[in-house]
């Protein structure tokens, strides 16, 4: 039996949608098997978290018993989006999930896109498929569990890794599609482990516990860590140097905003905070703030680079970006130190801002990133991943680049559309 040549595949799922920059990329699949499928719902792609969340409704009659009997259950979480406060509390299943496709070659092969993630499947009708790259258990990325068969054809595991376009999604990696890419190599670490599981149906772990090397080069089932992006703030009629801090980096196809978590004492290499004067109005029901009109921000990625490397980009808050630029199409805002908290109150300087506690791992933090200081506060409700200082750029830098995760040897980079 012939295989499909070794390419990335072509995900055919994608739902065409009027504004890439209000809704980012929408896919359909097929999740769960025989007469338990919930099937053609429109899931939007989210690399701001991870995990798919389903509608159980979705599933047409069948409730979380038929769903208990026959998938590996993980009890029960709620999930949270930022910055919206929305949340979504329902059960976790290892559930299979299957896309339709082409392989990469020329001309290409239609194949079935095969895979597994951890389904969070909640009440009513919901579709967010989160894929992050933030060091998460690659069990929750349904992109990274892939493989691909054809009619008469093997199945092919495909690398772990994904490349995203405004209006296409490429799973897998090889040497040619990752050519020209420019980013950040990443550190490798040992996955989060699993929620316990809740019921006896049988699961086998789809990846060790403590991956290792294995013939000098990394085992596919490895986590990373986040890597590392300088920002630079410019506030309203500054004239001195714009201080900039070293922060973590994430891409989040889930919304169209910019989201800066980082206390008001976090310095810059010249211990400048952040500026007062950059900051405006106050979202006293989010705890977030929106940063103030004229205030410039720079992102940098990798710390170093140059424009020329096309991953560095500016945009100044109240001048809508036009069209094939990378600057947020929604306001930029400051979520606060780096722990969520529904309890904040508005800051009269920088020393009134309420204490939080939080802090990623340390070998998670990505070089020249440092933990938030520590701070205790009875009211503050860590979310999972919301814990580190970092700049979630949105979703709006796809409309300048391509971008890529490659899991199987830690890397995430860019490359410039056209």
């Amino acid at each position: 039996m012939k295989s499909p040549l070794k390419t990335p595949a072509v995900i055919h799922n994608i739902v065409k949608m009027e504004d890439f920059n209000k809704s980012g990329i929408h896919v359909t699949p097929t999740i769960g098997d025989g007469d338990t499928i919930c099937n053609n719902t429109n899931f939007q792609v989210d690399t701001g978290s991870s995990g798919i969340v389903a509608g159980l409704e979705n599933f047409g009659l069948i409730g979380y018993e038929e769903l208990d009997k026959k998938y590996p259950c993980f009890g029960v979480y709620t999930m949270h989006y930022y910055p919206s406060t929305i949340s979504h509390t329902g059960k976790w299943y290892y559930m299979p999930v299957c896309f339709a496709g082409t392989d990469s070659s020329n001309p290409p092969i239609p194949v079935t896109i095969q895979s597994h993630a951890m389904v969070l499947v909640c009440p009513g009708s919901v579709g967010m498929m989160g894929v992050s790259a933030k060091g998460e258990n690659p069990a929750f990325n349904v992109f990274l569990q892939a493989s691909m068969s054809a009619p008469y054809c093997e199945t092919v595991p495909l690398d772990p890794g994904y490349t995203l376009f405004r209006e296409r999604v490429l799973l897998g990696t090889t040497t040619s599609n990752m050519k020209g890419y420019v980013g950040s190599s990443l550190t490798m670490v040992s996955p989060p482990p699993l929620p316990t599981q809740t019921n006896d149906v049988t699961f086998t772990p789809p990846f060790p516990s403590s991956p290792a090397s294995k013939d000098g080069q990394p085992q596919d089932t490895a986590c990373w860590t986040v890597p590392p992006v300088t920002l630079q703030i410019t506030a309203p009629g500054q004239d001195t140097p714009a201080p900039s801090y070293p922060l973590c980096f994430e891409l989040d196809t889930g919304i169209n905003q910019v989201l800066i978590a980082m206390p008001y004492d976090f310095a810059d290499t010249s211990g400048n905070p952040l500026p007062p004067t950059a900051l405006g109005q106050y979202n006293a029901g989010a705890g977030q703030w929106f940063f103030a009109p004229k205030t410039t921000l720079t992102v940098t990625f990798p710390p170093g680079s140059t424009s020329d490397d096309g991953i560095s980009y500016s945009w100044t808050v109240g001048v809508a970006p036009t069209a094939g630029e990378a600057g947020p199409t929604g306001p930029t805002l400051y979520m606060g130190p780096p722990t969520y908290t529904s309890t904040i109150q508005q800051p009269q300087g920088p020393t009134k801002l309420p204490p939080l506690s939080g802090n990623l791992p340390p070998e998670l933090l990505p070089p020249g990133v440092k933990p938030a200081p520590e701070h205790h506060a009875a009211a503050a409700q860590p979310q999972q991943n919301n814990n580190f200082p970092r700049v979630n750029v949105g979703r709006c830098p796809l409309n300048a680049w391509s971008y890529l995760f490659d899991a199987q040897n830690g890397f995430i980079g860019f490359k410039a559309i056209g």
